[in-house]
Formats: structure tokens, C-alpha cells, sequence
């Protein structure tokens, strides 16, 4: 067994691979199982015509498999602009590198960076739902896992795992598992959360900048304007190919994540963020049924089919009978008539 500190991991690594790598010790065809310990984990190293980086990293390649073993111990901040309170609070808890962009628009790519980075095993995004969607977006489908620092209005992925604060993400990034999470798509949009068509679209894009200052409750008193304003309109929602609700309703939610608004609202009862679903929440023709629907929820209790439809599935589409407001983890995109949606399952590792 090979107990190897990370300091020295990355050279003795570099070192044995190319030991097996000359004539004589296998050759370019073996397959070489190494076992080693690193801190207090055990694990097997396997050597398979190894490929080895220009610079000094931990990651191996096995090129006519292509198996990418990860062994990067970086960890990365990808931080929003505007949040940099809560990066300067991060970088005072735990090592961490930062990349902060002038402009919100380039965090995908600098995350995307990070993700192909071998030294790099996990990427904190610091800001909001948002920033955290871009940043799972940019690293879905790699061996780099996400980290969650909440620094946004609502945090509700975040809260959802527990990280309600800089310093539970601190923790996180220092102790915590990685835990496997759908990607959910709203017609090619990424998202982590919910999305939603028709009413509860049109709350989200009606508050605006002044409302966002006063938190929930600003959201809260655009909201109940919408609702006031609200007409109910025809839509179909066909779920794996089969029609599932084809009536007057106010609004179609299609959810990743059971809770909404806030981690204690539970509207999706049998959601799960790793079973490779979306879940379907219709709510139906009227404004009392918005409210009755709600308050169920509320009460955990399921709302009566008068009220509320809620399904599963993988291939979700919304055809509403004529354009409506559409949503992806609270950011607002083009008004449409036709939403479909679909699920790349276990998609992102989350440490908390």
C-alpha cells in the first residue's frame, strides 16, 4: 500500500505511472491495479496506457477508454459580482481560490474552466439560484462537484441541502459528500429548481428591482397583483407521450425540487432531485383554485382535483393556447405558447 500525503500525491503518481508505463513492466497494453492511500481514504488506482499531462496534475487519462480518474484537491470559487460579500466572507473560512468576472455573463465560462481543470475537485458558485444554476450548467457531466454558497435573495437550492449560511457552505466544501442531482431543461434552459408557465411565471417576472429590496415580501405583494390580474387560459400537458390534462388552467409547474418559494412549502409531495423525474403540478381554472391549492400545501395535505393535477415523467410538453410568461429558477425567459421539457439524470454531484 502506498500512503501518499496530497502535497506529494501528484509527483509519486507521475512517478509510478511511468514506471509501468516502460518495457518490461507490462507494457502498452496492461492494465495496472495499484492500491494507495491518500489521507484517510483507500482507493485503487488503475493504470491503463496511461496518459500523462504536460504539468503537474492529478488526474490520469486512459485514452482508448477514455476513463477519467479525478485526483484534483483544488477547490474553485466562481463568484457573481454582485455578491462579493459572501466570497470575501468564504475565502476567510476555508482555502479556496476565486474567480470573480466583471460581468455576470462570463461565470459559465470560468466554471466551465474550473470543470476541466484536473487539479480542481470541487467549484463553489457564490451568488443566488441563478449563479448556481449557470454554474451546474457549465460542469454538468464532469467529474468536478458543486458547491453551494448562498449569496442571492431566495437561496432556495441552498436550503433545500441545508446551506443556509457562508458558513454551512464552508463546512460543505471542507467535509461534506457529494450527492448526485438531476439536470433539469426547459427548451434547451438549464435549471436546478422549478419552472413554471402562465401565472406563477408572470409573479416572478413582475417583480422587479425595487421589490427584490424587500425580499419575500416583496415577491409576496407583486405576486398577489398577478393574481388579482390572473384569467385562466386552455392548455395541454402531454407526459411521456400520454395527454394528462387538457383544460382551462392558471398555471403549469414543472419541478426538480419538491419545495417552492421556500424549503418548508412542500408543493410536489413525491418530487426527489435524483430519481431521474420532473414532476407536474397543474393548477387549475380559477383563482379561489390557486389559493385553495395552496393552502393545502400549506397544510400537507394534497389539494382536490378541482384545484391541482400532479404527475411524473421524463418528456414533459405544455401547450398553452396562446403565448404565456415562462420561468427557469426564478429568471424569467421569451414568452411562449409550447414548453418542453426533459431530465439528464444524476447530472451534477452537490457536496453538502
Amino acid at each position: 500500500m502506498l500512503d501518499l500525503g496530497t502535497r506529494a500525491l501528484a509527483d509519486r503518481l507521475r512517478q509510478l505511472a511511468q514506471f509501468f508505463a516502460q518495457p518490461g513492466h507490462g507494457g502498452s497494453d496492461a492494465t495496472v491495479a495499484v492500491p494507495l492511500s491518500v489521507g484517510a481514504f483507500d482507493h485503487v488506482l488503475q493504470l491503463d496506457q496511461v496518459h500523462l499531462p504536460d504539468r503537474t496534475g492529478c488526474r490520469l487519462s486512459g485514452p482508448h477508454h477514455g476513463h477519467l480518474i479525478s485526483m484534483g484537491t483544488e477547490k474553485r470559487a466562481v463568484v457573481n459580482p454582485e455578491r462579493t460579500d459572501a466570497a470575501d466572507e468564504l475565502v476567510d473560512r476555508v482555502e479556496v481560490d476565486t474567480e470573480q468576472p466583471d460581468d455576470p455573463s462570463e461565470i459559465a465560462e470560468r466554471a466551465a474552466d474550473a470543470a476541466v481543470d484536473p487539479a480542481v475537485d470541487v467549484v463553489a458558485a457564490v451568488g443566488g439560484d441563478g449563479t448556481q444554476r449557470t454554474v451546474a450548467e457549465a460542469i454538468a457531466g464532469s467529474d468536478t462537484e458543486l458547491a453551494i454558497v448562498p449569496g442571492g435573495t431566495v437561496n432556495l437550492l441552498g436550503r433545500v441541502h441545508g446551506i443556509e449560511s457562508v458558513e454551512d457552505a464552508a463546512d460543505a466544501i471542507e467535509r461534506g459528500e457529494a450527492h448526485p442531482f438531476d439536470l433539469a431543461r426547459c427548451d434547451g434552459h438549464a435549471y436546478l429548481l422549478n419552472s413554471s408557465s402562465g401565472l406563477d411565471a408572470a409573479m416572478i417576472a413582475a417583480v422587479d428591482d425595487r421589490a427584490k429590496r424587500f425580499g419575500r415580501a416583496g415577491y409576496t405583494a407583486m405576486g398577489l397583483l398577478e393574481l388579482i390580474r390572473a384569467k385562466p387560459s386552455h392548455v395541454s400537458v402531454v407526459v411521456d407521450g400520454e395527454t394528462v390534462f387538457d383544460d382551462d388552467a392558471l398555471t403549469v409547474m414543472v419541478l426538480n425540487v419538491g419545495e417552492r418559494g421556500s424549503a418548508s412549502f412542500r408543493i410536489a409531495p413525491d418530487a426527489a432531485t435524483d430519481d431521474g423525474l420532473l414532476d407536474v403540478v397543474v393548477i387549475t381554472g380559477s383563482r379561489r383554485s390557486y389559493l385553495r391549492a395552496g393552502w393545502s400545501r400549506f397544510r400537507k395535505r394534497l389539494p382536490a382535483d378541482a384545484d391541482a393535477r400532479f404527475t411524473q415523467g421524463r418528456e414533459i410538453e405544455v401547450r398553452w393556447a396562446g403565448e404565456v410568461a415562462v420561468q427557469c429558477d426564478g429568471d424569467p425567459v421569451e414568452p411562449r405558447s409550447t414548453i418542453r421539457y426533459t431530465v439528464e439524470p444524476g447530472a451534477v454531484a452537490i457536496r453538502s
